[in-house]
């Protein structure tokens, strides 16, 4: 190999390094400043580079908005950052218990204008399902309420949830406050009926809390 070939060879070498480094000093001074905004050097920006840029497209700007609502609405569901008043929804209870849910089943037999109240004892938040029925599918008239037995609540004080003359009734029920929460009936027909309650919650007791007679109320 010639001296001649060598001198050639190493100054396409060099020539070759210099075109690389000049290419990426573009791309880093020129190129990003001006067609994305991007200046890592600051020189696009001292020489108006970066003003060049397009702007935001539509669809980026939409996705930066969809990930700040989403950062919003998941501080709001995990009560940081977020006032409450602005939380999509008011935070959930979750009631934990070591015991299973109680659950409790009646034949309550009346004669004519006879009445009787059943009573569960739930605290405040704890659940109650319940569903009652009179076989034969007679009318009777119920009352389905509850008195606070905690707290300060005025004499007497009762909050009624249902009324009226109905076969049969079934539902969900959520303590407001600590109490006794449940029914009265009164037989308004002229035969015995029977009535089947069943209930499940997480109540300490349901038990019959009152029999009478409207006849014997008024003697």
């Amino acid at each position: 190999m010639t001296e001649q070939t060598i001198t050639t060879g190493a100054s396409l070498l060099k020539s070759t390094v210099a075109a690389i480094l000049l290419a990426i000093a573009l791309l880093v001074l020129v190129a990003l400043p001006a067609e994305y905004g991007i200046d890592p050097t600051g020189i696009g920006k001292a020489i108006g580079l970066t003003e060049l840029a397009p702007p935001t497209t539509e669809l980026e700007h939409h996705a930066a908005e969809s990930i700040e609502d989403h950062d919003a609405v998941a501080e709001a569901l995990d009560g940081t950052g977020v006032n409450e008043d602005d939380a999509p929804f008011r935070q959930g209870i979750a009631n934990a218990h070591e015991d299973s849910p109680l659950s409790t089943s009646f034949a309550i037999i009346l004669k004519p204008l006879d009445e009787v109240e059943y009573k569960a004892v739930l605290t405040a938040g704890e659940p109650m399902l319940y569903s009652w029925s009179v076989v034969g599918g007679e009318e009777v008239y119920f009352d389905f309420h509850g008195d606070p037995t905690e707290g300060e609540f005025p004499d007497e004080y009762f909050q009624r949830y249902e009324e009226g003359e109905v076969v049969s009734a079934k539902g969900s029920f959520t303590a407001t406050f600590t109490g006794n929460h449940g029914w009265y009936w009164l037989n308004i027909s002229e035969h015995d009926i029977t009535i089947k309650l069943e209930a499940t919650g997480y109540y300490s007791s349901l038990t019959e809390i009152y029999r009478g007679n409207q006849r014997d109320r008024y003697k």
